[in-house]
């Protein structure tokens, strides 16, 4: 098939295009019918549609339901939390079980767990008991009654009262009950009681193949059993595994095998011999030429050959013609034979590997391919490389430096246009194209778009992928589950996966736990909800659960004038609001009793919180002038910044503590920490709402009827004309970069026709990607969901939900115009206000899940304040009856 967008062909059935990126979706052909015949049709398959949308519906819901309890059942009991430094262990609810006393832990093992203290580690068991003090420089997990430590230099292995079983200065781990040890330089073997099975006496004890192992001692090799019986003594100058009982020793040059007993069964002298037998054979070299002996030493097929291979599925590679090449190379054509000598497969090829499967890889004209055992070509000679053998029925292939897949049947899965190829995991493999990675089904279906930095396999259900610098997670679909907000490769891990439900990621440079749906098993003593729509890119999602909360009211707590701006939320849960001309900032406990109150001037902004708990505040006076204050937790004033205009933008904090915000004097201000102004931009109009900050740094607000897009130094990245008016501030997507901002474009005509109002996508080049076109003005911002789901309220009563390619999802109506900014939770709960006092809770498939009424005012009272949701779940939100709500679960 073609891509309808850049003309490419493309793998049939993608819903992709690996070139430009389009979503693909087929053509319908449009049918004429008659009226009078469909319109009865038309009704009964209304309600039946009807029907079957409300049983959807709940089906969905119940699917919803039993889907976060399989989340939650298959993680552990115990789960290791960090509330800042500090680690403990936590319930599948977030309760704290063991407090956070630990410097580091690890996950519980048979009923132990190791923790750190202090440098030195030690075992808790779940009541939090010391059962094995900190005294070990290093400690592993228990296994089978046993755990590895290191102290003073040594290693060593304790049971779980502590005691010292075994003691080394180096060990391995066990297997099958043996486990090497070093001792003063020397190996021996220990069982897991700590005996001796095996003297240390031996420079080198490799691993056990076949229940034997190789040991050497000064410079010699012997075989040594699972036991500790010596059943070969080291008196050969090379040695091999065992294979078929029989192994490979080389004695002053020459070569043979001895058997399990250590009995020379075939005498060394061949010079040379492969390295085991396979089948029952093996090829061996005699007078210039190689033949196969069997495992009596007599010879099987006669030496004729000029190279040979191993069988393999009773066949064996063969070369005839052997001749050097002026680089000194063996050169000849190979076949195959059976095991009586008989050539099968004609000896034609440049090259031919062992059988795998029923397939083997074979270089023919210089090119390679792979043939059966009757010699048919099941996949041509045509590539420049190719896979050793076909793993779970695919092997990648390389052709003009690019890689391409094909199955064991022939068949080209996806042909050879990627910088690199994964192997497929859960029905998926990562693909490289142009630098950018992307995945395929394995039919060669592209799955998702082929827009990540780097990207690992899916496991259990998810896979790990990294975007603008920043790691999160997607499902199968392509769909963004957890956000791009975790740093990069840490600690020999480039892409973070999940393993029994959680994954270990890093944010800010400090570790943590997350499970699939997002939610983080940590506490930083830094801000919960720090600015407007949450982070700097003012998304509105978060990684707090409330599906606990039933919309319950928890407390309210009375200001002086209606609050028209959106609550923050400090470490230990501290809550900032300033009423529109209380002329206070307010700083409340999570229990809504007063904290402090600090004197300002009017305050038509939300106030932002930086990492260090400075509080940043716009506030403006007629006869006074425009301040933006920042002010310590302490309520002490940290400096103030004056402003030439009326400040209605929050501000907004970049990773740098660069603070931004705009005013009616047409500019926006970057200031640095200590209040000294770092530069300002002059736009084109007043700018109302806050500026958003992207991850590469780019600074993007709205003036007039323009999208600003600004580099880090405060020079024009570019303008956008977005419409006359804009009506909110831009939103930024994590994943793509995507910019979302609302816009009203006045209508032209005289006839007094209505204004026309949008909300536009726009790519980071300032490009235009879509535009919806809603019913009514939108006076607020939107969010965007882990899913990707668009979220906008407008004043026709509506919050539309938008697909990610800018088509409707579904639209909610409320009973009030919408001008608050949507929050979401982790689990995907949508929260907004509406006129009349109201707070939505609106499940992700456009349902309502409750609904909470303030004070019962005028009808139509605005609500302007956007909620924000804490950690423990409560949504916190200002009406116009001048009181802050904490709503919660009852």
């Amino acid at each position: 098939m073609l891509c309808p967008n850049c003309g490419k062909e493309i793998q049939d059935g993608s819903k992709v295009c690996p070139y430009c990126g389009a979503e693909l979706t087929s053509a319908k052909k449009r049918r004429h019918f008659n009226l009078r015949i469909i319109l009865p049709i038309m009704i009964v398959l209304a309600l039946l549609l009807s029907s079957f949308a409300v049983y959807q519906v709940i089906k969905m819901h119940i699917a919803e339901n039993e889907e976060q309890e399989a989340i939650k059942q298959e993680l552990p009991t115990l789960i290791p939390y960090r509330k800042g430094d500090k680690w403990g262990f936590c319930d599948r609810d977030k309760k704290i079980v063991i407090p956070t006393a630990y410097d580091w832990v690890h996950f519980f093992s048979e009923g132990l767990a190791a923790v750190e203290i202090n440098g030195k580690w030690g075992f808790i068991d779940t009541q939090d008991n010391m059962v094995i003090n900190p005294v070990y420089d290093y400690a592993g997990d228990f296994s089978n009654g046993l755990a590895r430590v290191s102290f003073e230099s040594k290693m060593g292995y304790i049971d779980k009262e502590g005691k010292i079983v075994i003691e080394a200065n180096d060990l391995g781990d066990f297997k099958d009950g043996i486990a090497y040890v070093n001792i003063k330089g020397k190996v021996g073997l220990t069982d897991t009681k700590g005996n001796l099975v095996l003297q240390p006496i031996y420079d080198v004890i490799l691993d056990f193949n076949e229940g034997f192992a190789r040991i050497m001692q000064d410079e010699k090799y012997g075989f040594v059993d699972a036991k500790g019986t010596v059943v070969a003594q080291p008196i050969y100058d090379d040695a091999g595994d065992f294979y078929e009982s029989l192994a490979l020793v080389r004695l002053n040059s020459k070569y043979g095998f001895i058997d399990t007993k250590g009995n020379v069964v075939i005498p060394t002298i061949y010079e040379y011999v492969g390295w085991r037998f396979s089948e029952g054979l093996v090829p061996v070299w005699i007078d210039g030429k190689w033949g196969f002996i069997d495992t009596k030493g007599n010879l099987a097929i006669p030496a004729v050959y000029d190279q040979a291979g191993e069988f393999s599925e009773g066949l064996a590679n063969v070369m005839v013609d052997g001749k050097l090449d002026a680089k000194g190379v063996l050169i000849g054509k190979w076949g195959y034979i059976d095991e009586k000598g008989n050539i099968v497969i004609k000896t034609i090829y440049d090259e031919a590997w062992y059988f795998y499967k029923g397939l083997a890889k074979i270089k023919l004209n210089d090119k390679w391919g792979y043939i059966d055992q009757k010699g048919n070509m099941i996949v041509p000679a045509i590539y420049d490389e190719v896979e050793e053998h076909f793993i779970d029925g695919f092997a990648h292939v390389k052709l003009n430096d690019k890689y391409g897949l094909v199955d064991a049947k022939g068949n080209v899965i996806a042909s050879t246009i990627y910088d690199g190829i994964g192997y497929f995991s859960e029905g998926l493999a990562y693909v490289v194209l142009n630098g950018k990675w992307g995945f395929i089904d394995t039919k060669g279906n592209m799955m998702t778009r082929v827009i990540y930095e780097n990207a690992g396999d899916f496991r259990e259900g998810l896979a790990g992928v990294c975007i603008n610098g920043k790691c999160g997670f997607i499902d199968k679909k392509g769909d963004a589950v957890i956000p791009a907000i975790y740093d990069g490769s840490f600690e020999n891990i480039d892409v973070p996966f999940f393993n029994n439900g959680l994954a270990l990621v890093r944010l800010n440079g400090k570790g943590g736990y997350i499970d699939k749906k997002g939610t983080q098993y940590w506490e930083d003593p830094q801000a919960i909800w720090p600015m407007f729509g949450y982070n700097a890119q003012h998304t509105g999602q978060c990684p707090y659960d409330t599906s606990k909360n039933n919309g319950a009211l928890k407390w309210k707590f009375q200001t002086n004038d209606s609050i028209n701006s959106s609550p923050v939320i400090a470490k230990y849960g501290i809550i900032y609001i300033g009423p529109s001309a209380d002329n206070y900032l307010y700083a409340l406990n999570p229990n809504g009793t007063l904290k402090w109150k600090y004197q300002t001037y009017d305050v038509y902004s939300s106030p932002a919180i930086a990492p260090d708990g400075t509080i940043y505040v716009g506030s403006t006076s007629t006869g006074e002038g425009n301040y933006l204050s920042a002010i310590n937790p302490d309520r002490t004033l940290k400096w103030n910044f004056k402003i030439g205009g009326r400040i209605n933008s929050s501000a907004v904090i970049d990773s740098n503590g660069i603070i931004y915000i705009g005013s009616e004097d047409s500019y926006l201000y970057a200031l640095n920490p200590d209040g000294t102004l770092k530069w300002n931009f002059k736009a084109d109009g007043v700018i109302f709402y806050a500026p958003s900050i992207a991850s590469d740094g780019t600074i993007y607000f709205g003036s007039g009827g323009n999208l600003y897009a600004l580099n880090p130094d405060g020079s024009l990245k570019w303008p956008y004309k977005a419409g006359d008016i804009i009506c909110s501030a831009p939103v930024i997507d994590n994943y793509y970069g995507t910019i979302y901002i609302g816009s009203e474009i006045s209508s032209p005509s005289i006839y007094m026709q209505p204004n026309n109002y949008y909300l536009s996508a726009l790519n980071p080049d300032g490009s235009i990607k879509w535009r919806y076109q809603a019913e009514g003005p939108i006076a607020s911002s939107p969010a965007v969901a882990n899913d990707e789901t668009i979220y906008i309220g407008s004043l026709d009563n509506y919050l539309y939900a938008l697909n990610p390619n800018g088509t409707l999802k579904w639209k909610f109506q409320a009973e009030g115009r919408i001008e608050s900014s949507p929050a979401i939770s982790a689990e995907g709960t949508i929260y907004v206000g509406a006129y009349g006092n109201y707070l939505y809770a609106i499940n992700s498939d456009g349902t309502l899940k409750w609904k909470f009424e303030g004070l019962k005012l005028e009808k139509g009272v605005r609500v302007l304040s956007s909620p924000t949701i804490s950690t423990d779940g409560t949504i916190y939100i200002g009406f116009s009856d001048n009181c802050l709500y904490a709503i919660g679960e009852k």
